[in-house]
């Protein structure tokens, strides 16, 4: 009987976010691979660089360009990977919904090349493992938060300022915390921000809503302030 809830669940989400749910997939069978390889629950990195972590000075000697790509599907450990992926399936599905399955995978798969690229053309001669999921996560936050400038229209007060919360205090935790890439972060940020920008050609000017009452504006409301299910809702705005 679990077993079958279980799928359920898995069929469910696939058939609403199937974009989302293969990238989950990809990140925790590459998890699960590493953690084999590894024999090591919470700590990956000696096999990081053997499964493609972007390591600069072998892309720059070797000219082992695959590194940009795979380097966004690999983690350095479990909480690495579970704090990556719980993100991606909070906010991967709103975005999905949000931008169409195109948009939404150019943005993610994009924004994380664009990342992995700054942080190998910062430091072309570093022997330096990076990897991880962030940067494409940051380019679907930079892509949301242009869109709070771009088409207001869509979330409601409480969801602008929601969204631009979560963008400043991930960028504090940037800053702070060791072993992060800020080259990583920023680059697909700035990759997001771009991309949507692109994709919005008719948006390019900022607009405001005529009052800031608490009521639906737009198709979507976002509550980033406590992460967990209910901080997602669809209105009944219709284009």
């Amino acid at each position: 009987m679990q077993q079958t809830t279980f799928e359920r669940r898995v069929r469910r989400s696939f058939e609403k976010h199937p974009v989302t749910t293969i990238l989950l997939a990809l990140n925790l069978i590459m998890g699960l691979v590493l953690m084999i390889f590894s024999r090591n629950i919470f700590n990956f990195e000696e096999v990081l660089v053997d499964f493609g972590a972007i390591v600069p000075k072998l892309i720059t000697d070797n000219h082992e360009y695959y590194r940009l790509f795979t380097s966004m599907f690999l983690h350095g450990g479990i909480f690495h990977l579970l704090m990556n992926s719980y993100f991606l399936y909070i906010i991967g599905g709103f975005v999905e919904d949000l931008l169409g399955k195109p948009k939404y995978i150019l943005i993610y798969l994009i924004s994380g090349l664009g990342s992995s690229t700054l942080v190998w053309l910062t430091n072309m001669q570093s022997m330096t493992a990076t990897i991880g999921a962030s940067g494409a996560l940051f380019g679907i936050m930079g892509a949301l938060f242009l869109l709070t400038y771009q088409k207001p229209l869509l979330f409601t007060p409480h969801g602008i300022r929601s969204i631009r919360t979560l963008v400043f205090i991930n960028a504090i935790f940037t800053i702070i915390v060791p072993n992060i890439s800020i080259y990583g972060h920023a680059g697909g940020f700035a990759t997001g921000v771009v991309l949507m920008f692109i994709l919005l050609p008719g948006t390019r000017g900022p607009s405001k809503p005529k009052n800031d009452q608490h009521t639906h504006h737009g198709r979507y409301v976002i509550d980033a302030d406590d992460v967990s299910d209910d901080d997602i809702y669809y209105t009944d705005y219709r284009n």
